[in-house]
């Protein structure tokens, strides 16, 4: 379990993360500040490359869900892992977890 910030389209949120891993997946869930809104990731990675499905859940909203794509970068100097969502596409269809 951590905790930190997501940026996306301009806009920084306080969330906390936690999730699990599997023998050739990963679960995340990351929970934003006040618990409004949260986010289910079921995740695969391939060398660098992540691929798998999300499920949005907002109070009073229809959940969303749709496919996510990134890639897993080394950073300098620490040689840290860093996780990169480089798109996120939402399904038309309801949710399928």
């Amino acid at each position: 379990m951590g905790s930190g910030q997501l940026n996306s389209e301009g806009r920084s949120i306080n969330i906390t993360a936690a999730g699990s891993v599997g023998t050739k997946d990963l679960t995340v869930f990351v929970m934003a500040a006040g618990g409004e809104q949260v986010l289910r990731m079921e995740l695969s990675a391939s060398k660098t490359a992540i691929t798998g499905v999300y499920e949005a859940l907002s109070r009073g909203m229809p959940i969303e869900s749709g496919t996510l794509t990134g890639s897993v970068i080394l950073s300098s100097p620490q040689d840290k892992e860093i996780t990169i969502i480089s798109a996120a596409t939402p399904l038309p269809a309801a949710s399928t977890f």
